[in-house]
């Protein structure tokens, strides 16, 4: 009789030890997903936390389109895609402003050339500035007028001017 009890005690043991270890491993799962979710929101956060940009002038540049000086002024450099897709320029006369596509194929549109690419590499790098041409399709009247530039994750810079 005494034996049979110290089986069972054994197989009770067994079972509470796998019981433990399958919760501890959920557990851990969920911990490991948790803390893999708050690295990338860190590293999101950071990228953020360095990236600036100016929008240091703009103006007429003929009847129908205006050149806007942008200058990276945060510590993150950001790829052509990131320019060009991933970005987002507002513009028009106070109050009428509207999203602007990169290069379409039919007027409002905009592009852009790096200026001064210090070293060459066709990234937009800190203190670097960006060309942007915007054609607005249509002659622009005279009055004020709204350009507000933003980066793919968000940061931007407004500036409003003359006609």
């Amino acid at each position: 009789m005494a034996t049979s009890s110290v089986i069972s005690e054994v197989y009770i043991t067994l079972a509470v030890v796998i019981a433990i270890s399958i919760f501890s491993a959920t557990i851990f799962g969920s911990l490991q997903r948790v803390a893999d979710a708050e690295r990338e929101k860190t590293v999101d956060l950071k990228r953020k936390l360095g990236t600036n940009v100016e929008v240091v002038f703009a103006a007429q540049y003929n009847a129908t389109a205006v050149k806007v000086w942008i200058k990276n002024t945060g510590v993150e450099s950001i790829r052509p895609s990131l320019i060009s897709s991933n970005s987002d320029l507002f513009f028009g006369p106070q109050g009428l402003f509207t999203r602007i596509s990169y290069n379409s194929t039919s007027p409002p549109t905009w592009l852009y050339i790096l200026v001064n690419d210090m070293d060459n590499d066709s990234v937009w790098d800190s203190s670097e500035t960006i060309e942007i041409t915007l054609n607005n399709g249509s002659i622009l009247q005279h009055g004020d007028y709204y350009i507000r530039y933003v980066t793919y994750n968000g940061v931007y810079s407004e500036y409003t001017f003359t006609i």
